[in-house]
């Protein structure tokens, strides 16, 4: 278990690659040592991800382009360190994701994130 960190900052993004992740995670490294950078796969069947992408509204990415996102995607390897996979199913609500991931953090890092 790593030291919990002094500030907490949930943030998405799209590091699909591991070179992206890498990156981020250099930078990250550079500016304090002391921040923690966990990465949280969602991860869903490709129809899923379609339906969800369909009933967004106001949101830039159009559903057309994600192919090109499910081509370019490079899982992480058991040995990549901090990064974590939630299975998203229809079931599962975004607040119940949310709270999965909030729940995680919770107990691997003592963080306590308001959500």
């Amino acid at each position: 278990m790593d030291p919990k960190p002094a500030l907490a900052v949930v943030l998405a993004c799209s590091a699909l690659k591991l070179s992206y992740r890498e990156r981020l995670r250099m930078s990250a490294s550079k500016v304090s040592t002391s921040i923690l950078l966990e990465f949280v796969l969602l991860s869903a069947s490709q129809e899923l991800l379609k339906e969800r992408l369909r009933a967004r509204r106001d949101h830039f990415m159009n559903p057309s382009l994600l192919q090109s996102q499910l081509n370019t995607l490079e899982l992480p390897s058991e040995g990549e360190l901090h990064c974590r996979t939630v299975k998203l199913t229809k079931q599962l609500s975004v607040e119940q994701v949310s709270d999965q991931i909030a729940q995680f953090l919770s107990i691997e890092y003592g963080l306590h994130l308001p959500y």
